[in-house]
């Protein structure tokens, strides 16, 4: 899949989660959860065995500290747009997706399901999550597995 840049002049993308763009190594593939292979995690949080980190929100529950990337408070993806999604962003415009995913306590990200669709850009956000090296959460200075709620916003503008 061929991959735009994020510098110079002609295209501008713009990702509202303080995602940053750079040009990156192929994408790690990524499998979206069907609903019906979706987990209920709220057994697991309200016991306590999970916690829950809602970015937009700040929403944290079981947890003292939310997963996030190194020198920020919140996971930073360093974003790559492919073709398909800049296709759709210039017809379809601004576009927000909303990401469901697990952070282990290692903080590996996996278990992603799409709660809001921003079409072929979807993969593009989950997978920079996927290269990101994230910070697990913690809850009593403990690592924890916390199930996190990202919303990633993508902008197209064509330079002039």
């Amino acid at each position: 899949m061929e991959k735009i840049k994020c510098s110079g002049v002609g295209i501008l993308f713009i990702v509202m989660a303080f995602g940053a763009c750079k040009t990156v190594e192929p994408k790690p593939e990524v499998r979206f959860l069907r609903q019906a292979d979706r987990q209920d995690w709220k057994a697991e949080i309200d016991s306590g065995e999970v916690g829950f980190y809602g970015q937009r929100t700040k929403k944290l529950i079981g947890l003292d500290v939310a997963p996030h990337t190194k020198g920020y408070p919140i996971i930073v993806p360093m974003m790559s747009m492919s073709t398909s999604c800049s296709d759709y962003l210039s017809k379809k415009g601004p576009q927000v997706t909303t990401l469901e995913f697990l952070v282990d306590k290692k903080g590996t990200p996996s278990q992603f399901y799409v709660l809001k669709s921003a079409g072929p850009c979807d993969t593009d956000a989950a997978s920079a999550v996927k290269q990101t090296d994230i910070i697990p959460g913690k809850e009593n200075h403990m690592y924890k597995a916390a199930l996190v709620h990202m919303r990633v916003r993508f902008t197209y503008m064509q330079g002039k």
